[in-house]
């Protein structure tokens, strides 16, 4: 049946506020903030604008460039998700602490109406301008973006997928308006703005405008990430780098007690071998090689790591474990792994009764 209701308006902020370019920060922020989180060892920062202090901002980030070198920070999550822009030169600059070579990053063109037709001048070519060697990291790279991402954020975004150099992890693409602006004073103190440049990448194609950057880590959208008291967009990109970083596995098969095996190691990767041994075994695992620094790494069947060189031999070419008491029945998953990823070589590794 029909039904007639009085109602009144009332102010209700919270809905806007929710979803808000400015929700959760604060009138505090610097425009470059960064920290290690603490779970994943990863490093995180987030850019919060192109045009703050130029200044600041790139003394915070070759600040914050340089303790990740220094503390060999594996990988590093840019979160731009709330970043409206500002200066194109400053965004292209900060991109380029992540390449060691200077790529050409495209143009913008402006209509001649003489030539009837958008001109590019090839003097106007923009393209990294690299910092000194120390001030560039090459650990993997995640870029969180949305659609609150705009103009030189989203041309920032763009530089780190050039040659794949970041992973782009959002739900939606960032907003679509990178182009260059004209600003036209109307009546009545109203503002009008439009694109007058055309930019385009080193191939000449329009590569922001109406399109964004597209994520290439997707973040769906449903019940679960919607209603998440967690950043579902950060998860994800913590667990792309956590995929990206985990060293190949070379599965050798099983090793014995009184095993000892001759194998080789590949740089950039790890050899594994399965022990099973039972519960009041005392044992040695020793390995050795005359070709690199080796490490041993045992592990459970869930890979829950139990130990690490806990017991390292004299001879800085063995490593391992002695006198070794296993509790209960167990199978144990031993990985052979290297000082660095550039380790390879021969090595021995052998399971043996303690004093034997």
């Amino acid at each position: 049946a029909e039904q007639t209701a009085q109602m009144t308006t009332v102010q209700e902020p919270g809905s806007f506020s929710f979803s808000s370019i400015n929700a959760g920060r604060s009138e505090f922020s610097l425009p470059v903030e960064y920290e290690l989180l603490p779970e994943s060892s990863f490093g995180y920062v987030k850019i919060y604008s192109f045009h703050d202090n130029d200044l600041l901002s790139v003394q915070v980030w070759e600040r914050m460039i340089r303790t990740l070198n220094e503390r060999n920070v594996p990988g590093l999550i840019i979160d731009m998700r709330q970043n409206s822009g500002g200066s194109g030169f400053l965004a292209d600059a900060m991109a380029g602490y992540f390449f060691d070579e200077r790529h050409e990053l495209g143009n913008t063109g402006f209509y001649d109406e003489e030539l009837d037709d958008f001109f590019y001048d090839t003097r106007g070519k923009q393209q990294f301008y690299l910092p000194a060697e120390e001030l560039r990291y090459d650990g993997e790279v995640a870029v969180l973006v949305g659609p609150s991402c705009a103009s030189a954020c989203e041309f920032f975004s763009y530089d780190l997928t050039i040659d794949d150099r970041a992973a782009i992890v959002g739900q939606y693409p960032t907003a679509g308006a990178g182009a260059a602006i004209e600003d036209v004073r109307l009546p009545e103190g109203e503002m009008f703005r439009f694109s007058k440049g055309r930019p385009v990448n080193a191939d000449g194609e329009i590569h922001i405008e109406g399109t964004g950057v597209v994520p290439t880590v997707q973040v769906p959208v449903n019940e679960e990430t919607l209603f998440s008291s967690n950043d579902p967009v950060l998860e994800a990109a913590v667990a792309y780098l956590a995929d990206a970083l985990s060293p190949e596995i070379v599965d050798l098969g099983p090793i014995e007690l009184g095993d000892e095996v001759e194998s080789q190691l590949e740089a950039g990767l790890r050899a594994q071998f399965t022990l099973e041994i039972v519960e009041g075994a005392m044992i040695d695992l020793l390995v050795s090689s005359d070709d690199f620094d080796p490490g041993l790494i045992i592990l459970d069947v869930d890979g829950n790591i139990l130990a690490v060189n806990d017991d390292v031999v004299e001879d800085s070419t063995s490593a391992g474990f002695t006198d070794l008491e296993i509790p209960v029945d167990l199978t144990l998953i031993l990985q052979v792994v290297g000082s660095d990823d550039e380790s390879a070589g021969a090595f021995n590794i052998s399971v043996a009764e303690a004093g034997g």
